[in-house]
C-alpha cells in the first residue's frame, strides 16, 4: 500500500469493530485522497502454515530494507549482493 493512503484507511476504518474479514475490507476500499488516490482491497485467501521457519542462510543471503515512512509496517527482501 501506498504510504500516503495509511491515514486514509486509519481514518476510514476509526471506531469500526471488524466482525468478519469482509467488512474491514470494505471500509479499507472505501478510502480515498483529496488527489485521488483510492484503495483497492483484495483478501488472500490462502493458508499460511503456522511456525514455518525461513531457510537457515535467508538473513546472510538477503538484506532487508525497512520503508522510511511506515519501517514496522512496510520492510522488503532485497538479494545482499544486489
Amino acid at each position: 500500500m501506498d504510504h500516503r493512503l495509511f491515514a486514509h484507511v486509519t481514518r476510514a476504518c476509526q471506531g469500526v469493530t471488524f466482525h468478519t474479514v469482509d467488512i474491514a475490507r470494505q471500509f479499507m476500499a472505501k478510502a480515498k485522497t483529496t488527489t485521488g488516490l483510492k484503495v483497492t482491497a483484495e483478501v488472500l485467501g490462502g493458508v499460511y502454515v503456522k511456525g514455518k521457519k525461513v531457510a537457515a542462510d535467508f538473513l546472510e543471503n538477503m538484506r532487508i530494507v525497512f520503508d522510511e515512512h511506515l519501517p514496522r509496517w512496510n520492510y522488503r527482501a532485497v538479494p545482499a549482493n544486489g
